[in-house]
């Protein structure tokens, strides 16, 4: 499993060099979708020939890609905003006004991002909006397609926001989640935190990297209806 992430640094990344479009748009991820269908098969294949959970995903073998949102990612991020429902900590409008402005605001980022493993690439399927203030580094929003839950992308994500957190300078990660019809999901992964039960209407928990590094979160959300 690995996670490829820019040169560290302490600075806010950039805003998306384009202006936020109000017009549906037709995004690489679209034009990919019926090639995916056929490979999600061989993973399924996968699944249904391995016995333990942890073995299966060590051997789709992850890759990770993080960046921060800009012009060439903000279509695909939009529309993460608009359809995901399941794994959506805080569910709200995220149109391209909503994280042009959040990639602009002082303390604030937005990241986006991209999965492959051995039988393909997944795609830009997830986006993290953060805000850091003093000591705490918040997860204003973070949403997933379906398409990676239960892949162990959650699990590994919360260890990059402990090391987001480090190289900020901040002392702890803060995450809520607000109890939705679907996002049963994000609510378990803030429930394993110790957030709470996963029926609260909301969900909250403050934890250190090292917390964070300690979380072994193997949700299989492939048995989730999606």
């Amino acid at each position: 499993m690995a996670i490829t992430v820019p040169p560290p640094t302490s600075s806010t990344p950039s805003s998306p060099t384009c202006g936020p479009s109000t017009f549906p748009t037709t995004t690489e991820d679209d034009r990919l979708r019926a090639e995916r269908y056929q490979v999600e098969a061989s993973r399924r294949a996968l699944r249904g020939e391995t016995d333990d959970f942890a073995s299966f995903l060590d051997k789709l073998q992850l890759e990770i890609d993080l960046q921060p949102l800009d012009a060439a990612t903000l279509e695909r991020a939009i529309q993460l905003g608009r359809r995901t429902n399941q794994f959506h900590l805080r569910p709200s409008t995220l149109d391209g006004i909503a994280l042009d402005q959040f990639a602009r605001r002082p303390g604030h980022e937005v990241w986006t991002a991209t999965v492959r493993d051995r039988f393909g690439d997944y795609g830009q399927v997830g986006g993290l909006v953060l805000r850091h203030d003093g000591a705490t580094l918040e997860v204003i929003n973070w949403m997933l397609s379906c398409r990676v839950l239960g892949r162990g992308v959650e699990q590994r994500l919360v260890q990059w926001l402990a090391d987001r957190c480090e190289q900020l300078g901040c002392t702890s990660v803060m995450l809520v989640a607000e109890h939705t019809p679907r996002n049963v999901p994000a609510r378990r992964l803030v429930a394993a935190l110790g957030g709470g039960d996963v029926d609260n209407q909301r969900l909250a928990v403050t934890a250190s990297p090292a917390q964070l590094r300690e979380l072994r979160f193997l949700d299989r959300g492939d048995e989730l209806d999606s």
